[in-house]
């Protein structure tokens, strides 16, 4: 069995994608994978701490697979960035 592991901002973004991804999570269950998404508190939180979620994550079971998905939008000062019209 796979287990793919997203983490997101926060508790909405959460209930958003489960709801947007509950079918595809449905196909993937019946074909052995585990689909699940896990609220980081942030997108601080997300950027800093979820790359080292993802390695221990991976480092202890390789099988798995791990996304780190964060807003765009709004553009957050510690880690700024463009949208694809502002380039």
């Amino acid at each position: 069995m796979s287990e793919i592991f997203v983490y997101v901002e926060g508790p909405s973004d959460q209930l958003g994608m489960r709801e947007l991804f509950a079918e595809i999570n449905e196909i993937a269950y019946t074909k052995g994978n585990k689909v699940d998404f896990f609220p980081l508190n942030g997108k601080e939180p997300l950027l800093n701490k979820g790359p080292i979620k993802a390695i221990n994550i991976l480092r202890n079971r390789p099988d798995s697979f791990v996304f780190i998905v964060p807003d765009l939008y709004p553009p957050n000062k510690p880690f700024p960035h463009t949208d694809y019209t502002e380039q």
